[in-house]
C-alpha cells in the first residue's frame, strides 16, 4: 500500500501529555467505538482508506543461511561478544543457547554455548548491567517438551570453560505460567537494565525493570534488582522510551482487553497507574521507538504492530502503525503499512544501508519488510517499504561483519540473515 505521510512538525513537537481519550487518527472522522467483547469491527475503519503497497519485488534481499537447524520458535539477538566489531548471533531454544561468529573460511562456526532450562520465551543482548561489557539474557519457561519448566531469567556472559557461556540468574517469578513475553536493554531512572515482562497467571502480566547491583553484604543472594511496574491483565508488551521532557515513558501494547476477547490497546502508563490512551484500531502485538532526521533534534514516533482479533485468522488484520501527540496532548496515529498476514510480532530499528538513517524492521507472520523514512517535497516524512523475507516469530539487528550495515536475523527452524541490496 501506499505508505502515509506523517507530518514533520507533528513528529518534531512531540510532547507526551496525558489526554483524556483515545486520540484520533488522521483522515479518519467518525471513527467507529471500539467493538463489543468477541465482535468484530469493519476493517480500516480508523485508519483511513487502503492503497496500493510499495513493496519490493520478493528475493530482492541478500539472504544469508547461518548454517544451522533449530526450533520453529527459536530466538535470536547479536553481540559482539570479543570486541573485534563484529556482532555473533545468539540462537535460544529448549536445545540450548548457541553464538555463532563469522568463519574466516565462509559462513559461520561455533564460539560459545549454554545448556536450556526449558523453552527459550524471550531473548535480548547489549550492556544489560552498565559495565561497558556485552551480555544476553534469555526468559526461560515451559516448552511443549518441557511443560514443568519454572520460569527463569538468566544472563549470560563469556568467559566461562570450554566456550560455555557464564549464567547469571536475575530473576525466578512465581508464576503459573512460565513464560516470558518482552525482554529488552533499558534505561530507567538513570540506570542501565533489563525490561521484562512476565505472565502472573493464565491472563495477568507483570512489568519488571531489574539492574544489577554489587553485593556489598557478601552473604550472596541476587545482585540483580527490582523495580515493578504494574501488573495488568494481557500486559503482554512493554516499552521505555525517552520523552521530550527528559522523563522516561512506559509503554503497554495488549493483544487483548480486561474483559474477556475484548480488543487490545497501547497506552503511556503514568507512575499512579494511569493510562494515557494512543489510537489502535485493535490488539497490538509490538512495539518500537523510533527517532529519524537530525540527531540533535529528531522526529520521534511509537510505532506499533496494531491489528490483532482473537479470531485471528479470520479478523486479525497485521498493520504497521506510527503515533504522536499534538501540542494539546492529543495522540493522532498513522498507518504506515497494512501487511499480508494477520500480525506484526516483532518490530525494530536501525540502519540497515549504511546512510545514517534509521530504518524501521517488522516482522510478521507472512512477511519481513523494512521501512526506509524519506522527506518528500511537501516537507512530510513518509516510509518507503521493501520486502527482505519471509515471515517469522524472533528477529534481531546485527552487524556480523563489521561494515557499519545492520543485517537482520530472523530465528525459526533454519535461521538466516537478511540484508538489504
Amino acid at each position: 500500500m501506499r505508505a502515509p505521510a506523517i507530518a514533520l512538525a507533528a513528529l518534531a513537537a512531540l510532547a507526551l501529555a496525558a489526554c483524556g481519550d483515545r486520540g484520533s487518527v488522521e483522515d479518519a472522522p467518525g471513527a467507529a467505538p471500539p467493538a463489543e467483547a468477541g465482535a468484530s469491527r469493519a476493517p480500516d475503519a480508523t485508519h483511513g482508506p487502503a492503497a496500493p503497497s510499495p513493496l519490493a519485488v520478493d528475493g530482492a534481499a541478500v539472504r544469508e543461511d547461518l548454517g544451522i537447524d533449530a526450533e520453529a520458535n527459536a530466538r535470536v539477538a547479536g553481540l559482539d561478544l570479543d570486541g573485534d566489531g563484529r556482532d555473533e548471533i545468539a540462537v535460544a531454544s529448549a536445545r540450548g543457547i548457541v553464538v555463532l561468529g563469522r568463519d574466516p573460511g565462509g559462513g559461520f562456526r561455533v564460539v560459545a554455548e549454554a545448556p536450556s532450562r526449558g523453552g527459550a520465551t524471550a531473548l535480548t543482548a547489549g550492556d544489560l548491567d552498565g559495565d561497558g561489557g556485552p551480555e544476553l539474557a534469555v526468559g526461560w519457561g515451559a516448552h511443549r517438551e518441557r511443560l514443568d519448566a519454572p520460569a527463569v531469567l538468566s544472563v549470560y556472559r563469556p568467559g566461562g570453560a570450554d566456550g560455555r557461556l557464564r549464567e547469571e540468574i536475575a530473576a525466578r517469578p512465581a508464576t503459573s505460567r512460565a513464560q516470558f513475553s518482552t525482554l529488552l536493554p533499558a534505561h530507567l531512572d538513570g540506570r542501565s537494565g533489563l525490561l521484562f515482562a512476565h505472565f502472573t497467571s493464565k491472563y495477568d502480566v507483570r512489568g519488571v525493570f531489574a539492574w544489577r547491583e554489587a553485593d556489598e553484604d557478601g552473604q550472596g543472594g541476587s545482585p540483580w534488582k527490582q523495580r515493578e511496574l504494574g501488573v495488568l491483565r494481557m500486559a503482554a508488551h512493554w516499552l521505555i522510551a525517552p520523552l521530550p521532557d527528559g522523563r522516561d515513558g512506559i509503554f503497554v501494547g495488549r493483544p487483548y482487553g480486561d474483559a474477556l476477547k475484548s480488543d487490545g490497546d497501547v497506552f503511556l502508563l503514568g507512575a499512579d497507574g494511569a493510562r494515557t490512551p494512543l489510537p489502535s484500531l485493535r490488539g497490538v502485538r509490538s512495539l518500537a521507538f523510533v527517532a529519524v532526521g537530525d540527531p540533535d533534534r529528531p522526529y520521534r514516533a511509537i510505532c506499533y504492530g496494531d491489528g490483532w482479533h482473537w479470531r485471528y485468522r479470520e479478523l486479525a488484520e497485521g498493520l504497521l502503525t506510527c503515533a504522536w501527540p499534538g501540542e494539546d496532548g492529543a495522540w493522532t496515529a498513522r498507518r504506515v503499512d497494512d501487511t499480508d498476514g494477520y500480525e506484526v510480532n516483532t518490530l525494530l530499528s536501525g540502519d540497515l544501508d549504511g546512510d545514517g538513517t534509521v530504518e524501521l524492521v517488522g516482522l510478521g507472520s507472512e512477511a519481513l519488510e523494512a521501512y526506509t523514512p524519506e522527506i518528500d517535497e511537501a516537507g512530510a516524512l513518509r516510509f518507503e517499504a521493501h520486502r527482505l523475507g519471509p515471515g517469522g516469530l524472533s528477529a534481531a539487528l546485527v552487524d556480523s561483519d563489521g561494515d557499519g550495515r545492520a543485517e537482520v536475523v530472523v530465528g525459526g527452524e533454519r535461521p538466516a540473515l537478511y540484508r538489504m541490496p
